[in-house]
């Protein structure tokens, strides 16, 4: 997962499997460092698919899908 927030590029690597009870925790913080937005949020799916959200606010939890 990257984050883009002005001159922040934040990379998240997020998998699954292992938590308990065999999951890791969906939930992705990501600090903007005071700012209202990001550019954009980019998530590669395992299948290799690339979703992208734009102008996603600061905040607030957002579900990505």
């Amino acid at each position: 997962m990257e984050v883009k927030a002005g001159d922040l590029l934040a990379r998240r690597v997020v998998s699954a499997g292992s938590g308990f009870p065999g999951q890791a925790s969906d939930v992705v913080h990501v600090g903007l460092g005071g700012r209202a937005r990001a550019d954009f949020v980019r998530v590669r799916w395992p299948d290799g698919v690339l979703q992208s959200e734009h102008e996603v606010a600061a905040g607030k939890v957002h579900e990505i899908v």
